[in-house]
């Protein structure tokens, strides 16, 4: 053995120094390239402090463009580039004093700063100019760019007149007047309003988008989440698959849907309670908020998403499995209404191991999304820096594939229960046929209401599939009569390979993006509440007063607000706790976007976009004094209330959910998700904020506190 080693040695270092020289060479020859082509280094730099020119009105024309290419220019960088690793070590939070494992976008933001421009540049290998916006104007006019196209009444430099993004503007505008509404009827009106105007949002952006593609899509770094939200994502697509896959998932967001879950989300706030009080209070321990708060919505998003309660609590299901909290909800996420299950199948034996078996699976499925979000996340940083680590990716890999072999399975089950829901339907028709002589006024009430109670999203989306497949079945055997082939259509319900890939890849991104960011806004908003008295003690005056005293008064003394009947048009007249969660997300939104300007032409004003990505700092763009004023770091969620608040949630100067047609499709599940929370918390508990200043804003795939917010809980003595 020792005598093979020796024989090899040298070819073995020799071939280790040509590669080594290799590597220097080409780092050489790119270094040259991108000095002679990007006219950005430290002239370039001086030139642009003086000529950025900042623009802070968001409704100025954005597609402005100087017919002289000559001025045009990449954004300055940095000084200090290194002929072959870039500005790797500018991303360097020692270089402002930053707290170790912070942001990137704060480091960005502090290179906006010294650098005095709101656009900046970075060179990163692998990655190749890599533009960072901190401009709202630039955002707006990445995220509403299309393609140049003769349809559709597109103007000369490429942008829909009519586009989409002014659609969406208006309907959330429209929608934050909901919000501001001071009355029964009002709100009531106005949320109707919303539906109307979701739907023909949902429309124009269809119409207008059918023959333009955006200018600035996804960029390819979004690949690295694939094993987490699979291929098929609604993240990642474009064009038509893109508007197919909103088209079928928008009914499971629609004001309508949320009206039907909010007795769902107050149950699982129960669970949140009662999981404070006895690991955290009755111990006399301190509470990580983002670890309770992520526990809350997992399980929320499992039971409104795939319609299972999987009781993810710590101790083999510690208090969501033991506490009883979900009497009153079935396997479909359905509120039904009744204490008394002495007759539900739920005490059968055979029903309890099945709701066991869920719950175990539902378990192992939460732990493998958590720790192939940390795996990707280190692959992520490494990919940053260059470096490839082949073990972490194999990991990555093989925790992909058992998450979609769960998610199969779970999808499985829901078709299971949608023939089983389907057969009842048949055999109550049948009933009710038998007995329309004798009970015609029941029987016609009873059949004009559907009897199956599938209204988790996936099982909306099944049924979807159900009935495309009964129509198609119908037409091709010449039935005119549905009702009479349903039974069959639903015991033959099946998905292709291509229809279950999209299934399960948007349901693990609903789950990722539905628990993990909303997780994140309740725990930073409850964090920012506590260390201020008066705005925690405005926000339960207004929980008293909308919500009820009755409500308030049982939460406060027994920890259970689901007894008085949670509303949605009550939570939708909590005026000051929709400003706190958009506050809170203005001060630490939970995620970016990143795009690509696969144009080589592509420019904004003065600045060269061509062949590079560009990363939409909300960070940078939230915190800009220029718009949001001295006290841009401050939180104030006064700032949301009124016409102001309204002409800010509208500009592109507020993007934590994107606007246009790319917006988040989940952005009212979240706000509704994430005031029912702090409901139940301020009414609950008072806080103390547990070493405050060493909390930090970090990133792992998307945002988060650093340390969980920690606070330590104390009931409220009324």
């Amino acid at each position: 053995m020792a005598s093979a080693f020796t024989e090899y040695f040298p070819v073995l270092l020799g071939g280790a120094t040509v590669a080594t020289l290799v590597c220097v060479l080409v780092g050489a020859l790119w270094s040259y390239y991108r000095e002679k082509e990007d006219e950005c280094g430290d002239n370039a730099n001086d030139n642009h402090n003086t000529n950025d020119n900042h623009n802070t009105n968001d409704n100025t024309n954005d597609n402005t463009n100087d017919n002289d290419n000559t001025n045009a220019r990449y954004p300055p960088t940095p000084p200090d580039r290194h002929w072959l690793f870039g500005h790797i070590k500018s991303i360097d939070h020692k270089i402002f004093g930053l707290p170790d494992y912070i942001s990137y976008d704060v480091i960005f933001f502090a290179w906006m700063s010294r650098l005095k421009s709101r656009v900046i540049m970075f060179e990163v290998p692998t990655i190749g100019r890599f533009i960072v916006v901190g401009d709202a104007a630039l955002a707006k006019h990445v995220l509403q760019a299309k393609t140049k196209s003769k349809h559709h009444g597109e103007n000369e430099n490429g942008s829909d007149r009519n586009d989409d993004t002014d659609t969406d503007t208006d309907t959330d505008s429209n929608t934050n007047s909901n919000s501001n509404s001071n009355s029964n009827s009002t709100n009531n009106s106005n949320s109707n309003s919303t539906s109307t105007n979701n739907s023909n949002s949902n429309r124009n952006s269809n119409r207008n988008s059918s023959h333009n593609h955006s200018a600035f899509p996804k960029a390819p770094i979004y690949n690295s989440v694939f094993p987490l939200v699979g291929r098929k994502s609604i993240l990642a697509l474009e064009g038509n698959e893109w508007r197919s896959q909103r088209r079928i998932y928008n009914p499971g967001f629609s004001p309508d849907y949320l009206r039907s879950i909010v007795s769902v989300m107050a149950q699982k706030c129960d669970r949140l309670l009662a999981a404070c009080q006895e690991e955290d209070v009755d111990r006399d321990l301190p509470t990580n908020m983002l670890a309770r708060a992520t526990n809350l919505t997992s399980d929320i998003i499992a039971q409104v998403a795939f319609g299972e309660d999987w009781g993810n609590y710590p101790g083999g299901g510690g208090v969501g499995a033991n506490d009883n909290g979900n009497d009153n909800i079935n396997d479909n996420g359905i509120d039904n209404g009744n204490n008394n299950n002495n007759n539900n199948s739920y005490n059968t034996n055979a029903s309890c191991e099945r709701e066991s078996e869920i719950r175990k699976n539902g378990i192992q499925t939460l732990n493998t999304f958590r720790e192939l979000a940390l795996i990707i996340d280190q692959n992520r940083k490494h990919l940053m820096n260059g470096s490839c680590n082949l073990r972490r990716v194999y990991r990555s890999w093989r925790l992909s594939v058992a998450l979609d072999r769960d998610m199969r399975h779970l999808v499985q089950r829901r078709l299971d229960s949608i023939r089983a829901s389907e057969r009842e339907h048949q055999h109550q028709q049948q009933q009710q046929q038998q007995q329309q002589n004798e009970q015609q006024q029941q029987n016609q009430h009873q059949t004009t209401n559907q009897p199956t109670n599938q209204k988790d999203i996936l099982s909306l989306t099944l049924s979807g599939f159900l009935r495309r497949q009964q129509r198609s079945k119908n037409n091709y055997d010449g039935n005119d009569n549905p009702a009479s082939s349903s039974s069959s259509s639903s015991s033959s319900l099946s998905l292709s390979p291509d229809d279950m890939e999209n299934v399960t890849s948007q349901l693990k991104t609903f789950y990722f993006a539905g628990h993990d960011t909303t997780a994140t806004t309740i725990s930073w908003a409850y964090w920012l509440l506590v260390q201020h008295p008066e705005k925690m003690e405005k926000a339960r005056r207004e929980v008293r007063d909308r919500i009820g005293h009755e409500w308030a008064d049982n939460v406060a003394k027994n920890g259970t607000n689901t007894r008085d009947g949670l509303t949605y048009e009550q939570l939708q007249r909590c005026h000051y706790l929709d400003g706190v969660a958009r506050e809170t997300l203005r001060l630490y939104p939970p995620a970016g976007s990143m795009r690509c300007a696969t144009d080589p032409d592509s420019r904004f004003k003065n600045y060269k976009l061509g062949g590079s990505v560009l990363h939409l700092n909300l960070y940078a763009i939230q915190r800009d004094p220029d718009v949001w004023g001295p006290d841009a770091n401050e939180f104030v969620p006064e700032r949301f209330m009124g016409d102001q608040g309204r002409r800010l949630v509208a500009s592109h100067s507020f993007l934590p959910f994107s606007r246009g047609p790319r917006d988040c499709i989940g952005k009212y599940f979240a706000l509704l998700e994430t005031k029912i929370a702090l409901a139940v918390l301020v009414t609950r508990y008072d806080g103390v904020a547990l070493e405050a200043e060493n909390e930090v804003y970090t990133t792992r795939i998307t945002s988060l506190p650093m340390n969980g917010c920690r606070v330590k809980l104390r009931p409220r003595v009324l």
